[in-house]
């Protein structure tokens, strides 16, 4: 019984506190999405594809061997394309002071899984940037790859082209970020609250509390309503 009144008083004391939790939530959720519009600055990406071969074919039957080999050649190139070989010749037909080590940050590399093929991935703050640092890999990577390598054949699958959509921008996502983090430090807010609540609201916190021998409960009083009797 005393566990059910423990447990019941928990309760009342969370939905007393309820409005904290909701407070928070939509702070939090209006917080993330304020911060999503209008102070993380949008980012723009362009991409292309690079097919890569271990030897020149001269049918277009191609073996499981040969592909197995040229895949093993794809983190190699990558390595390749990703260096300051290449990527000096990008920064210098760029023209625009454009750094290698700045190229690196915009660039990214991946492997589309079981192909010999790689994805490369320009991202700048600008779309028409990413899309000419992306035209001008995607021209000087395939020789200058093919030339350090020795590989049988590099041919561009895809050129880039513009995309004026953001990369990777969800408002709805950093939202439902905020209001589930406002959830978190609105519940946590509640937690240290009922912790270090010492009100004494009946006889049980007053044992728990002090652990003091009760004599007796005095019910509640309201001397008002024995004045108006008197004075009648």
């Amino acid at each position: 019984m005393n566990n059910l009144r423990f447990d019941m008083k928990v309760i009342f004391f969370i939905l007393n506190k309820l409005w904290i939790s909701i407070v928070a939530i939509v702070a939090g959720g209006l917080l993330a999405l304020f911060i999503s519009v209008f102070l993380i600055k949008p980012r723009y990406a362009s991409f292309f594809t690079l097919c890569i071969r271990n030897a020149e074919q001269e049918t277009d039957r191609i073996s499981s061997a040969d592909i197995y080999a040229s895949q093993l050649l794809l983190p190699s190139c990558a390595t390749i394309i990703e260096s300051n070989t290449v990527l000096k010749t990008v920064a210098e037909k760029l023209g625009d002071g454009t750094t290698v080590e700045e190229l690196q940050k915009y660039i990214s590399i991946s492997t589309i899984e079981e192909t010999n093929i790689l994805k490369i991935t320009v991202i700048t703050s600008n779309a028409k940037f990413s899309y000419e640092i992306g035209e001008i890999l995607a021209t000087v990577a395939p020789p200058l790859t093919k030339g350090i390598m020795k590989v049988g054949m590099i041919e561009v699958l895809d050129m880039p082209f513009i995309i004026y959509e953001p990369y990777q921008r969800n408002h709805y996502l950093h939202f439902l970020i905020g209001t589930l983090s406002g959830l978190s430090i609105g519940a946590a807010i509640i937690f240290v609250l009922y912790n270090f609540d010492t009100t004494i609201k009946d006889v049980d916190d007053l044992w728990g509390n002090y652990k003091l021998p009760i004599l007796g409960e005095v019910p509640f009083y309201d001397g008002s309503k024995d004045e108006k009797e008197i004075e009648a």
